[in-house]
């Protein structure tokens, strides 16, 4: 579940609000592993499945969006190096460095008959923390939180309006400065043959700003971000 809030304050630190913009989507993902001595290197693949967005202005109404002509989409690539930082009985903790891309493309089409449409490629940097609990010899438990910072000389954005005669009124480039943050926990069932099922939750927080230059404060704000998405997945290990 993708939901994007407005924004309510034109100052940092923003103020989420509604309407909002929200969309369910599937996405496919697939990891590789690869061991070493001491860590362990994670690469990882996602795209999402094209979805419709809606507005709700906070009590389930959408009076601001034609749904048949938004639309939202996001791929990500992403890395860990990941080591053990202690094992004590059946608790193990790990940490990562992690990095990654995160592409995003959304469309708006409004009931006035005006259109923005906005491109996102963004790159991030940022430490992982991850704990285990080995319950049994089949079964694991493990939360997790991830710290990511987009970095405003490693994002680029573009932004395109047009009126309600789908006349071009305003386009930009921007820089965005943003933090991403991500939670969650998931249960593993160990099979035969290294073989594991794992069902998990997550919920990502990505807020922050975008100026038309790479800035770490407010100056020609062009667009910004105040996304959560709740996640449930299923992982296949094979």
């Amino acid at each position: 579940m993708y939901r994007s809030f407005s924004q309510q304050k034109a100052t940092f630190p923003m103020k989420a609000g509604y309407p909002a913009l929200k969309t369910t989507l599937p996405a496919l993902g697939f990891r590789w592993v690869f061991p070493a001595e001491k860590s362990v290197h994670f690469l990882k693949i996602s795209v999402s499945l094209p979805g419709r967005l809606v507005s709700d202005n906070g009590t389930g109404n959408d009076y601001l969006t034609l749904k048949n002509r938004t639309g939202y989409f996001r791929t990500g690539l992403d890395y860990a190096l990941d080591k053990s930082l202690f094992r004590w009985k059946f608790v193990e903790a790990r940490h990562q460095l992690q990095s990654g891309l995160l592409y995003e493309s959304r469309i708006l089409a409004y009931h006035s008959g005006a259109m923005e449409i906005t491109r996102d490629i963004q790159a991030y940097l940022g430490p992982g923390l991850h704990a285990r609990f080995h319950l049994t010899p089949g079964w694991q438990a493990e939360t997790f939180f991830d710290a990511r910072f987009y970095l405003p000389w490693l994002n680029y954005g573009y932004l395109e309006s047009f009126d309600e005669e789908k006349t071009e009124v305003y386009t930009s480039g921007y820089r965005g400065f943003y933090y991403h943050t991500l939670t969650g926990v998931a249960f593993t069932r160990n099979l035969a043959e290294k073989r594991a099922l794992t069902a998990g939750f997550t919920q990502n927080h990505l807020v922050g700003f975008a100026n038309t230059e790479p800035l770490f404060y407010l100056s020609h704000l062009v667009h910004f971000k105040l996304d959560r998405m709740c996640c449930f997945f299923i992982r296949v290990t094979i």
